[in-house]
């Protein structure tokens, strides 16, 4: 079984969790600037491509839309890491802009949501903003993303790579 694992990472919490499947699978692992630069044929010799990214105010990285409007035969496992809480409309909405960018040829196989810590600077530029701004934070996306700056954490490693296993599991050889 050939895995590829990509990642896209803008403060270290989609790295770290690209390494920790690194380390678990033993895979090829490539950052998303080195991956950009295969030709799409590249990436049909690996049976799943495992794809982490950062969200951008709603969308993909710009670096990872250009990877996914890219592959074409594949079979991909999908992750992103967010300032929003992972269970909110925020996280479908990124990942059906993901999916829109993706060729009808490829299959999406499983989809993972972490929330990750944002850096210092966009964290006070946030808690800054006025009342009267239209991006104010809430008193609950204040404690929401305040319990974000704890992860990815052990927990969130576990989960993803548990993922990733029952979907090779339950996908292999089909």
């Amino acid at each position: 079984m050939k895995i590829l694992n990509i990642y896209s990472s803008e403060t270290g919490n989609t790295k770290s969790l690209a390494y920790t499947i690194k380390n678990k699978y033993n895979c090829e692992t490539l950052d998303i600037l080195s991956a950009n630069e295969k030709d799409a044929s590249y990436f049909k010799k690996y049976d799943y491509i495992i794809i982490g990214f950062w969200v951008d105010k709603g969308y993909p990285d710009d670096n990872t839309k250009l990877l996914l409007s890219k592959l074409r035969d594949v079979e991909v496992i999908l992750y992103m890491t967010l300032g929003a809480y992972t269970y909110s409309m925020q996280v479908h909405r990124c990942f059906a802009r993901a999916g829109e960018l993706l060729d009808e040829t490829v299959t999406v196989l499983s989809t993972f949501a972490i929330q990750g810590r944002l850096p210092k600077e966009k964290l006070d530029e946030i808690n800054s903003r006025p009342p009267d701004h239209p991006r104010a934070p809430t008193p609950r996306q204040t404690i929401m993303r305040n319990i974000g700056q704890s992860h990815p954490d052990e927990e969130d490693k576990n989960h993803l790579l548990n993922l990733i296993e029952l979907t090779i599991d339950r996908t292999y050889g089909l």
